[in-house]
C-alpha cells in the first residue's frame, strides 16, 4: 500500500511542469513551420507588392531600396485606399519582392514575432508585475503561447496567407511588444541610461503601432491608459510619467491613420453596411457574447485546466494586493475590452466576417478569460492562505490527456480546430507538396513569354494554404492582380 501510495503522490515541480508544457508548445510549432515552405502568394500580396518591387528593381535591388519602396507604397496608399501605414508598409514588404521562392519567410516571420511577442509580455508581467519565479514565467509563456497559437480561429489567415497576416497578426505581435516596452518602464532598474533607451525606442514603435488595423490601433491605447490610471490611483508610481512622450506621438500617429483620405475612398464600398459609431458600439456587445459562446468551448476549457498550476504559482506573490472589490470592475473592463474588437467591423463594413479580424478578437477573448482566472486564484489564495502550493499529479496529467485525446477524436473539423495538426494532416499526406508543385506549374507559365494565361485548377487545395483561387473572369479583382504584377494581356483558371 505505501508503495502504491508513493507512485500515486508522485507529481511534477514547477521546473519538471514548465518544461512538460514546452515539448507542447514544440510539437505544436514544428508542423507549423515546417508547412510555411509550401506558403504561396495571393492577390492582396501582389497588390501590395508591386509598386514596391518596381522601386526596389529600379532603384538596384538592395534592402534599402525595399524599404524606402515599402514606406513610398504606404504614403501612396494613404490617399488612395487606407491610412493603415504601419500595415501597409509590412505589406509591402513582403518576401515575394526578393523573389517568389522566398515567399516562405513571410509565414516564418509572422509564426516567429507571434510567439515572441506572447513571450515578452508574459515574461514581462511575470517577472516585473508578479515577481515570478523563471519557472513560472517559462510555464506560463509556454501555456499561454500554446493556447493562442493551437486554437488560433484561422491559422491560413493568420500566418500563410502573409498579407491578411502581417496585417492583424503581425501588428498585434508588435503592440504586445510595445505594451512590454511601457510596462518594463514603469518596473525600471538603477541604470538610467537603459531608462532613457527604453523611452526613445517607445517613440518610433509607438508611431508604427498607431498605423496598424483599427482593432489594433483601438485596443493599444485602451490597454495603456487603463494601466496609467491604474498605477496612478492605487500605487501612484510617477514612472508613469515617462509613457507621455510615447503617448502624444502615438496620439499623432492614430490621428494621422484615421484622417487618411483614403479610409473615405474604402468608406465608400461599404455605404449601406456600415454602421454609425454610437450604433456600432452597442452592438459590439452582443456581437461580443455571440463570439464567446463560439470561443469558450471544451478545447479551450481543457487548456485553461492545464495552465491551472502555474496561474496558482503564478499570484502567490506578495508584490500585488488582490481586492476582492477590484474583481468585478476588471470582469467589466475585460469584456469591455473585448466587445471593442468587435467595434471596428461593425463600424467599417457592417459585419466581422473576415477570419483574420476573428482572429484578434478570439485572442483578446483567450486573454481577458485568462487575466480574470488568474485574479479569481489570487482572491483565493488571499482569503485562504493557508491552502498549499501542489504539485501536478502525474496521474492528474495522463487523465488529462485522456480526456483531450478523446474530444480530439470526436472533433468534427480537427484540422479546422487544431492548427498544429492541419499543418500536420497537409505535410504527411502529401496534399502540400502536391499543391506547391502544380503552383510551380503556374509559376513557369507567369514567367514565360506567354500573354494570355490559363492555369489548370489545382487538383489539391489545402485550406491552410489557399482560400479562393482565381476565377474564369479574366476581370475578377484577383485575376487583374497577378495580370498585373507579371505584366500579362490576361490571366484566368480554366475549369
Amino acid at each position: 500500500m505505501k508503495l502504491v501510495r508513493k507512485i500515486l503522490s508522485f507529481g511534477f515541480q514547477e521546473k519538471a511542469y514548465a518544461i512538460l508544457l514546452g515539448l507542447i508548445l514544440l510539437t505544436c510549432l514544428v508542423p507549423l513551420y515546417g508547412l510555411t515552405r509550401y506558403a504561396i502568394p495571393f492577390y492582396d500580396d501582389y497588390n501590395y507588392a508591386r509598386p514596391v518591387w518596381i522601386y526596389y528593381t529600379l532603384s538596384g535591388s538592395t534592402l534599402k531600396a525595399a524599404v524606402v519602396g515599402a514606406m513610398r507604397n504606404a504614403f501612396t496608399m494613404r490617399y488612395a485606399w487606407q491610412g493603415t501605414y504601419g500595415s501597409i508598409f509590412m505589406m509591402g514588404l513582403v518576401p515575394m519582392i526578393f523573389g517568389e521562392q522566398y515567399y516562405f519567410l513571410g509565414p516564418v516571420f509572422l509564426i516567429t514575432i507571434f510567439v515572441l511577442s506572447i513571450f515578452t509580455f508574459v515574461g514581462v508581467l511575470v517577472r516585473k508585475v508578479f515577481e515570478g519565479s523563471v519557472w513560472t514565467m517559462l510555464g506560463m509563456q509556454f501555456g499561454t503561447a500554446t493556447l493562442f497559437l493551437l486554437l488560433i480561429y484561422t491559422a491560413q489567415q493568420g500566418f500563410y496567407w502573409y498579407n491578411g497576416g502581417v496585417h492583424y497578426i503581425g501588428m498585434f505581435s508588435f503592440m504586445l511588444l510595445y505594451l512590454s516596452l511601457l510596462i518594463s518602464l514603469l518596473y525600471g532598474g538603477s541604470k538610467k541610461w537603459l531608462t532613457i533607451l527604453g523611452v526613445i525606442l517607445s517613440l518610433p514603435l509607438a508611431f508604427f503601432v498607431a498605423g496598424a488595423n483599427f482593432i489594433t490601433v483601438l485596443q493599444t491605447p485602451l490597454v495603456a491608459l487603463s494601466i496609467l490610471a491604474a498605477v496612478a490611483l492605487l500605487s501612484k508610481n510617477k514612472r508613469v510619467l515617462l509613457w507621455l512622450p510615447s503617448l502624444l506621438v502615438y496620439a499623432l500617429g492614430f490621428y494621422f491613420n484615421v484622417s487618411a483620405p483614403g479610409n473615405k475612398v474604402r468608406a465608400a464600398f461599404y455605404v449601406g453596411r456600415a454602421l454609425p459609431p454610437v450604433r456600432a458600439v452597442l452592438a459590439s456587445f452582443p456581437e461580443a457574447i455571440r463570439f464567446a459562446r463560439e470561443f469558450l468551448d471544451w478545447r479551450t476549457i481543457l487548456i485553461y485546466a492545464m495552465l491551472i498550476p502555474v496561474v496558482w504559482r503564478l499570484v502567490k506573490t506578495d508584490k500585488i494586493k488582490f481586492r476582492l472589490w477590484v474583481f468585478p470592475i476588471l470582469a467589466v473592463w475585460s469584456f469591455c475590452l473585448y466587445a471593442s474588437t468587435c467595434t471596428p467591423g461593425l463600424y467599417g463594413t457592417g459585419a466581422n466576417d473576415l477570419s483574420r479580424s476573428i482572429n484578434l478578437i478570439k485572442i483578446t477573448f483567450q486573454a481577458m478569460l485568462l487575466l480574470n482566472m488568474a485574479y479569481a486564484f489570487g482572491l483565493i489564495r488571499t482569503y485562504l492562505p493557508k491552502l498549499p502550493d501542489f504539485r501536478v499529479s502525474w496521474v492528474a496529467v495522463l487523465c488529462w490527456l485522456l480526456v483531450w485525446t478523446f474530444f480530439y477524436k470526436i472533433s468534427p473539423d480537427r484540422i479546422g480546430q487544431y492548427s498544429a495538426y492541419g499543418a500536420h494532416y497537409y505535410l504527411t499526406s502529401g496534399e502540400a507538396k502536391a499543391f506547391h508543385e502544380q503552383y510551380d506549374n503556374r509559376l513557369a507559365l507567369l514567367r514565360s513569354d506567354q500573354s494570355d494565361i490559363v492555369f489548370e485548377p489545382y487538383s489539391v487545395r489545402p485550406w491552410f494554404l489557399i482560400w479562393k483561387d482565381i476565377s474564369g473572369d479574366p476581370m475578377a479583382e484577383e485575376n487583374q492582380s497577378i495580370k498585373a504584377y507579371y505584366g500579362k494581356t490576361s490571366v484566368i483558371a480554366g475549369q
